[in-house]
């Protein structure tokens, strides 16, 4: 029953697509009739078409044929033969890159340590800009990074190698570089790789070497030593060495240690160069922007001459150093020649050896106030400063360390020095009898030596020989003048010459022996004016009493002194400029010696004044005396102008043999000017006037007897000792 409701229902439907069908066929039926009726025209315009289109194909394929299929061929091979090209390309600079390896191994067997870093260098960058992602190459950049490191530890093996090799060869002969090339080759290496701590892998193999060398020069010096104890030598004591064999140990290790500073002043010179020429850096101190590939900065240039400057710098303090202890060890003291090396390198690169040189070395036992001589003390200081001037000249710095070590043991032997001569000073004032001595012809050689020449001779003229035949003088002759000295004043114009000497060969010390000598001098003029002025003479050494002799004697020795003073301050100021420590203690500290012989001279010439008075006293005294007894009666002479006569007479013979004419002369002015004014009160209180009376004859009588007993001494020229030359006694 559905069925059929189904079936009529499709049935319907049919029916009634069947009418709208007809419906639209209807509806379109003109258009329809209308297209059938153009079908004919279109077939025959679409045969046109075809033909036409055929034509065109036609003439295509033949344009394809002729023009451009070959154009095209054309085109393809020259894109497959550039792809090619670049082929063949990748394929060259990847044989050159497989072969990098081996040339790398090739320039450090060479070795070129530049030029295999260089190549590392490109390689990686064409591997990373060139080849990247070529599958065979894939481990390539970490082997070469693995090599850069192997190169580095290469340069820093072989840098290590080489410093120990150089500094370790046999010392003297030529100081040239050891394989100059290869070194070169080396700092070349570091420099371009930044590794700049190779200076002070030098600077550290240095002071070993140093340290070795010091200890190796004091076993042989022990070992060759006849004064030193198995113990000694076992425990490095040099303090046991004989003097001799001291200073042999000081001379050999001072001479390795030029030779060694030598040797690395011509490595840190290679270094220089090598840094100059790395950074572009011309003769004359300018850079050449232009040069290419530079290895390093201005900044990085800056720091590697900073480092080799304080290298040289610290190896030279560092042998001042050793050479101080060596030179400063005393007898009960170890030998410090195996201290801390990092403690030491500390130091000698902080520079803290100018401070505390001098005090720690001053404490140490003084060999060579002990044993040295004046001739030893020079020798060693020669070697001082010879060693200390080569290592200024090496590193541009003033060096303290030795000198501050020689300072403080020659300061001992320096006032050892001065108080032998004092001392000796001393007992010879103490026994000098005060007479004219005579004079060697050693000691008027060096007085004519300093009068002719302005300075004092460096070494004492020894006269044995030619002295056998000469004769020895009274005096001392300085140009036309003579001098008459006492024995004492001639050992203290040698010890003058010896503290000059001294000084000249001492010049560090030339201050501390300047102001040593002046005091010596303040001691001989103090002394002189205690046993002469203050008689201490007549308790020492017995004498009766202090003559007028014994005075001019003193007053000549002195001014004989006082003519040495110039030339000794111009000495000593001349030591002053040399001196090598001037920079350190000051200038003032230096020439104070100078200034004390300034204030020494003026005592001096203040003494000779006062002795000089005391005699116009004494003289003054025996007149005075003689004149109040005088009463003007007959006999004529009187008395007291004979015993004023016989004092006049005295005077010049006490003074005459001594003293030059011209101080005579001005002796007896100044004495016959002393009795006018005593004469003169004389007749005051007497009321004697020039009246031509009685009272007035016996005056002038007694002064004619005066002026006679004048002229006999013949001390004063005779148009002075006429009669009118005593006429002012009268004026009132």
């Amino acid at each position: 029953m559905h069925v059929k409701q189904m079936q009529e229902k499709l049935s319907h439907y049919l029916d009634v697509v069947e009418v709208r069908i007809a419906e639209q066929v209807a509806s379109k039926s003109q258009a329809f009739f209308h297209a059938m009726t153009s079908h004919d025209v279109l077939m025959e315009q679409l045969t046109q078409t075809i033909t036409v289109l055929k034509a065109l194909r036609k003439n295509i394929h033949q344009v394809d044929k002729h023009l451009v299929k070959n154009s095209l061929e054309i085109l393809r091979l020259e894109r497959a033969r550039s792809n090619r090209l670049i082929v063949q390309e990748k394929l060259k600079l990847m044989a050159t890159v497989h072969q990098s390896q081996p040339m790398i191994q090739l320039l450090l067997s060479t070795p070129d340590y530049v030029a295999a870093l260089d190549l590392i260098s490109t390689t990686q960058e064409i591997l990373l800009q060139e080849l990247n992602g070529i599958h065979s190459f894939r481990h390539l950049s970490s082997q070469l990074t693995e090599m850069e490191k192997l190169v580095d530890k290469m340069l820093s093996t072989e840098f290590q190698r080489y410093a120990t090799a150089d500094l370790n060869r046999p010392l003297g002969g030529e100081n040239t570089v050891l394989d100059g090339d290869k070194l070169v080759s080396i700092i070349s290496g570091l420099l371009r790789q930044k590794y700049f701590q190779f200076v002070d892998t030098y600077k550290e193999e240095a002071v070993t070497t140093v340290r070795a060398l010091t200890k190796q020069r004091v076993i042989e010096a022990l070992a060759a030593s006849d004064c030193c104890s198995d113990q000694q030598a076992a425990a490095l004591e040099v303090g046991g060495l004989s003097l001799t064999e001291r200073l042999s140990l000081l001379h050999n290790t001072i001479q390795s240690f030029t030779f060694l500073l030598l040797r690395v002043k011509a490595v840190h010179d290679v270094m220089k160069d090598t840094a100059d020429l790395s950074a572009g850096r011309l003769c004359d101190g300018s850079f050449d922007e232009s040069v290419p590939d530079r290895l390093l900065t201005r900044e990085e240039h800056s720091r590697v001459i900073t480092k080799l400057c304080d290298m040289i710098t610290s190896v030279c303090d560092y042998c001042h150093e050793r050479m101080g202890n060596l030179l400063s060890a005393g007898a009960s003291e170890k030998d410090k020649f195996h201290n801390d090396k990092d403690k030491i390198i500390a130091d000698v690169s902080q520079n803290k050896l100018e401070d505390k040189d001098y005090h720690s070395w001053n404490d140490k036992n003084s060999w060579l106030s002990e044993r040295a001589t004046a001739a030893q003390v020079c020798q060693l200081a020669n070697m001082v400063e010879e060693f200390t001037h080569t290592c200024e000249k090496l590193c541009g710095k003033q060096c303290t360390a030795l000198r501050s070590a020689f300072k403080a043991q020659a300061s001992k032997f320096v006032h050892r020095f001065h108080n032998e001569r004092k001392t000796k000073l001393t007992l010879l004032l103490e026994s000098e009898r005060w007479k004219q001595a005579d004079v060697p012809l050693e000691f008027q050689s060096l007085v004519t030596y300093v009068y002719e020449k302005k300075c004092f001779p460096l070494k004492i003229s020894t006269c044995e020989d030619s002295m056998k035949n000469e004769s020895v003088g009274n005096f001392i002759i300085v140009g036309d003048e003579k001098f008459a000295v006492v024995g004492t004043a001639l050992m203290l114009i040698q010890m003058i010459h010896e503290y000059c000497r001294t000084g000249s060969e001492l010049v560090a010390l030339s201050g501390t022996i300047g102001r040593q000598l002046a005091e010596l001098l303040r001691h001989y003029n103090s002394r002189c004016c205690q046993l002469v002025l203050g008689a201490g003479a007549m308790e020492v050494a017995g004498l009766k009493t202090i003559t007028s002799t014994i005075l001019v004697l003193a007053a000549r020795s002195l001014k004989l002194v006082l003519w040495f003073m110039p030339f000794v301050k111009a000495h000593f100021q001349a030591l002053t400029g040399q001196n090598p420590s001037r920079g350190l203690i000051g200038t003032c500290g230096i020439s104070g010696g100078v200034a004390l012989l300034d204030s020494v001279e003026r005592d001096i010439r203040a003494h000779v004044r006062e002795i000089e008075g005391k005699i116009l006293i004494i003289v003054d005294n025996l007149l005075g005396g003689q004149i109040s007894k005088w009463t003007a009666r007959p006999p004529v002479p009187s008395k007291s102008f004979r015993n004023i006569s016989s004092y006049l007479m005295k005077l010049h013979e006490a003074v005459s043999g001594i003293l030059p004419t011209v101080e005579v002369q001005s002796l007896y002015r100044t004495v016959n000017s002393s009795f006018k004014e005593k004469l003169r009160e004389q007749l005051v209180k007497m009321n004697i006037v020039n009246n031509g009376g009685p009272q007035h004859g016996v005056v002038t009588s007694e002064l004619t007897f005066y002026l006679e007993a004048l002229r006999k001494l013949k001390v004063l020229p005779n148009e002075e000792l006429n009669d009118n030359w005593m006429s002012d006694i009268w004026t009132r």
